[in-house]
């Protein structure tokens, strides 16, 4: 892929074509139409690693920025890709930013200022469903 290739405008050049073709309302989930177990699966695992980390950082009190950083770039434009910017930066939220310091865990207020609790990834595959299903 180059640096030029914009997955949401490719999504809706796609739908567009469709809907003209078809001349209906045509959904196209930009690869997010995965299976449920495979999302799962993957936020399961890189929120083992970022607690991981988050523990790491506490019980030795060193930085791993230099080291980690690099990584979790790559995984952000890993997940950019496969779910397009808008999944990819809930993700991104759901690992970073979803668990206060005091280990609370904080609603996610989308753009309607609706209020989502995710608890698990299972919850979280389920708001995604509904964001899929708004294309």
């Amino acid at each position: 892929m180059n640096e030029y290739f914009n997955s949401e405008e490719e999504r809706k050049n796609i739908k567009s074509l469709f809907d003209d073709i078809l001349n209906a309302d045509t959904n196209v989930y930009e690869n997010v139409n995965v299976y449920k177990k495979h999302f799962i699966s993957i936020v399961t695992n890189l929120e083992r690693g970022a607690f991981g980390e988050k523990q790491f950082e506490k019980e030795n009190v060193r930085d791993l920025a230099p080291v980690v950083d690099p990584i979790w770039f790559s995984v952000e434009l890993m997940l950019t890709h496969l779910y397009g910017n808008e999944v990819g930066s809930l993700i991104l939220w759901y690992l970073f930013d979803r668990i206060d310091i005091d280990d609370n865990i904080l609603p996610y207020i989308d753009e309607h200022n609706n209020t989502n609790l995710f608890d698990t990834p299972e919850d979280l595959w389920e708001y995604v469903k509904l964001l899929i299903e708004d294309y």
